[in-house]
């Protein structure tokens, strides 16, 4: 990953991505890295990678849902943020399970023993966890572009809202966000002593394949009698 635009803390273990050492990379590249639409994002090879890429597709798509909204522009810029919203959704949905899936290849041998392989069923008492690592970190990183535009906001006071009520949003969310912050550290505890366990969840979007979004299937002709291939993944 190109490192010349930002300064980079590093986590103890690349496996083990801390709430301190996430939340600062986040808010660097949210205060440094520029807020492009169409984000060059590198190829993602280890847990850290996909953070960063996570975390420029979330800053494309909060530029596109700024944009989209707009009420004095054609029809054609809107349809064109919307075809762009769908696309960086469905490489931010991607990134997010590489991540796991990253993650999951190096905690097995913990969870070898508490998730559903394990040897004796009534050794373990280890719970599943329905949120995933990288379900949790993109909700850290959504929640950090929401507070950077509250503070920006409150910066420049606008008139339009009154700075107290943005105050009150900033702390709810900040709140919000430790508390997930927590969260994902207890998980990283857990999953290390035994204590629980994530699976590889796949989103399977039906709507961008033509073969399983009704509406596309009449667009395009597709007789609704022939077979139609799995979902594509996101």
């Amino acid at each position: 990953m190109d490192e010349s635009c930002l300064n980079r803390p590093f986590p103890p273990s690349k496996f083990i991505l801390s709430y301190d050492f996430v939340q600062a990379l986040l808010s660097s590249m949210t205060l440094q890295q520029p807020w492009s639409m169409t984000p060059n994002a590198p190829p993602a090879h280890d847990p850290q990678d996909c953070l960063e890429v996570l975390h420029l597709y979330n800053m494309a798509l909060w530029q596109h849902e700024d944009r989209v909204r707009q009420r004095h522009v054609s029809d054609e810029v809107i349809v064109a943020h919307k075809r762009a919203i769908d696309h960086h959704n469905l490489l931010r949905h991607q990134t997010i399970e590489l991540l796991d899936s990253l993650l999951l290849d190096h905690w097995a041998p913990w969870m070898s023993n508490s998730g559903p392989q394990k040897q004796d069923p009534h050794v373990s008492t280890a719970r599943m966890h329905s949120e995933t690592p990288g379900m949790m970190i993109d909700r850290l990183s959504i929640m950090t572009l929401k507070i950077h535009a509250l503070e920006t906001l409150i910066a420049s006071a606008p008139e339009a809202v009154p700075e107290q009520c943005l105050q009150h949003k900033a702390s709810q969310l900040i709140e919000q966000q430790r508390d997930l912050g927590a969260c994902l550290d207890r998980l990283w505890i857990d999953i290390s002593t035994g204590q629980a366990y994530f699976k590889l969840y796949r989103q399977h979007k039906l709507y961008h394949n033509p073969r399983t979004n009704p509406v596309l299937r009449a667009e395009v002709g597709i007789d609704d009698h022939s077979p139609a291939p799995l979902a594509r993944r996101s």
